[in-house]
């Protein structure tokens, strides 16, 4: 993105005598700009695709905010629609941090209590069978006293 803008400006404010040598080649500059678009547009496809591998839950929506981006450019290359595309990709990938960030952040807490409450499960089963093992020992000695009375 800055590149693009720093090629960009560089174009409008060179001297005049190069801006000559400039037009010379402009076909090569057409090409390399084009080149440099494609690219662009190129990246903002994968890290639409990137975004919904890493949290599929919030990724579907930045990549339909990229493709729009990436879809102005294919008509528009000016650099006022190059700057644009920046503000917006940047703004973009910047709330979907934050939102991913933060959905992540909820799952951990989510994971976190139901360990909680598996773990206190545990416990309490655990007790529980303290106590029937404590009453299967009581009920074993009565057994064992009955029988040895018995004789």
């Amino acid at each position: 993105m800055i590149s693009l803008k720093k090629y960009l400006d560089l174009t409008d404010t060179a001297p005049e005598e190069q801006r000559g040598a400039k037009r010379a080649s402009g076909a090569v500059e057409a090409g390399t700009l084009a080149s440099a678009i494609a690219a662009y547009q190129s990246a903002l496809r994968e890290m639409g695709s990137c975004s919904v591998d890493a949290c599929p839950a919030l990724g579907v929506r930045l990549q339909l905010g990229l493709s729009d981006i990436e879809e102005k450019l294919s008509t528009d290359t000016s650099r006022a629609a190059l700057d644009v595309a920046q503000a917006e990709a940047a703004a973009q990938l910047k709330q979907w941090g934050r939102d991913t960030a933060g959905h992540y952040r909820k799952k951990t807490d989510e994971v976190k209590d139901m360990l909680l409450t598996m773990a206190k499960t545990a416990e309490s089963v655990g007790e529980r069978d303290k106590r029937c093992g404590a009453q299967i020992s009581e009920v074993t000695t009565r057994l064992k006293r009955i029988a040895t009375s018995m004789t």
